[in-house]
């Protein structure tokens, strides 16, 4: 097998990966990109949308569309901070706690699946090749978060999010 092939197959396990939680998630009126909204404010409690933004590597723009979409599917509540007027704070809804846990379940049902028939073993083996494939590919010290801060500043930029 050529080292070409290696990436093929990542990019094909990527792919229907996001597939498989992309189409169950959806089924349950949850949409790409909220899953990871609904466990942050799960953990974190009441965040502004700044927070949200910085911790899951995104623009604040692209962060306050999902806010919106998510209050009006009634996942989430922003109401105005007590201690400052001018900035607002999100918080989950029980409906948003309960499509978390369900967003949860089908993350954990895909990562079962994508490696059903392995021994414990064989788990662990490949744990130890994607964390070396990821080492190979870590430059300067870098983790994969702040390469993609990295990305999104630049696109920023660029000018590719001019409209």
């Amino acid at each position: 097998m050529n080292d070409i092939e290696f990436s093929k197959l990542l990019m094909d396990l990527g792919v229907l990966h996001r597939y498989v939680v992309f189409t169950n998630t959806s089924a349950i009126g949850v949409y790409y990109g909220q899953p990871q909204i609904l466990r942050y404010l799960k953990e974190n409690g009441e965040c502004s949308q700044t927070e949200i933004a910085k911790h899951l590597n995104v623009s604040p723009a692209s962060t306050a569309v999902s806010i919106r979409r998510m209050q009006k599917s009634g996942l989430l509540e922003k109401k105005a901070d007590d201690s400052d007027l001018r900035y607002n704070k999100i918080k989950i809804t029980p409906l948003g706690l309960e499509k978390e846990q369900k967003s949860r379940e089908i993350f954990d049902e895909c990562s079962k699946k994508l490696v059903s028939g392995f021994s414990d073993e064989e788990k662990t083996q490949l744990k130890n090749y994607f964390e070396r494939m990821i080492s190979n590919l870590t430059e300067n010290g870098k983790t994969a978060d702040d390469v993609i801060g990295e990305l999104k500043k630049a696109e920023l930029c660029s000018g590719k999010n001019d409209k």
